[in-house]
């Protein structure tokens, strides 16, 4: 399977998709990795280059298994335009996904549900986009697909969205976070009744298109 992450900044797909990126690498997927941005600001607000921030994304990546290049963008702003899909439109056409993750509409920060409905947009031809929360969603988030993963992988994750140092101050507090979130993830679909599932990231379906020979 080809598989296609996109995040606005480094630490959204870790933090969304830390433990499922995970698997899919662990099982020897076709991983691709964009970020759209470097997450660092200038004076005016707009987007601009951040090597420390790069550095904590590569760190955390690896520590989930990935060791191939990112493409980082390093867009100045995140807009629902012609330019912003034609961009992302190059990059799906070239990694030529089976999948996408990518963050959720029902987010708080604009530049995720900007950066949702972009992809959506771009990806319109990609059979399954799969969208994940952040710790951003709104109550809206109504997670209908649940990727389960075992302790060990949990683990990883935490290991990995520590490497963000420079945004998060209290390293513990994220990895309770982080584990709440997948145990409660676990409860949509009773994964928790079973004693070698206990943790599960949660999506929403984007799209999900089946072929004839499939469905």
């Amino acid at each position: 399977m080809r598989v296609l992450a996109i995040g606005v900044h480094p630490d959204d797909i870790e933090f969304g998709m830390g433990a499922t990126l995970a698997k899919h690498i662990k099982v020897g997927h076709d991983i691709s990795i964009l970020i759209l941005t470097d997450g660092a600001r200038d004076k005016n607000g707009n987007y601009t280059s951040s090597v420390e921030r790069r550095e904590e994304s590569i760190k955390a990546l690896n520590i989930l298994g990935y060791k191939d290049s990112i493409n980082f963008l390093n867009l100045p702003k995140i807009t629902v335009d012609q330019s912003t899909i034609q961009i992302l439109e190059k990059v799906i056409s070239q990694v030529n996904p089976h999948r996408i993750y990518t963050l959720s509409k029902n987010d708080r920060h604009q530049d995720h549900r900007n950066c949702s409905f972009a992809v959506m947009s771009a990806g319109r031809y990609v059979s399954e986009i799969l969208l994940f929360e952040v710790y951003s969603v709104f109550p809206e988030f109504l997670p209908n697909y649940i990727i389960n993963f075992p302790k060990e992988i949990l683990d990883l994750k935490i290991r990995a969205l520590s490497q963000f140092k420079s945004q998060f101050k209290n390293v513990d507090l994220i990895a309770k976070m982080i584990e709440g979130m997948a145990i409660k993830n676990s409860f949509m679909n009773y994964a928790t009744q079973k004693q070698d599932i206990v943790y599960s990231e949660a999506f929403e379906i984007g799209k999900i298109v089946k072929g004839l020979k499939d469905f």
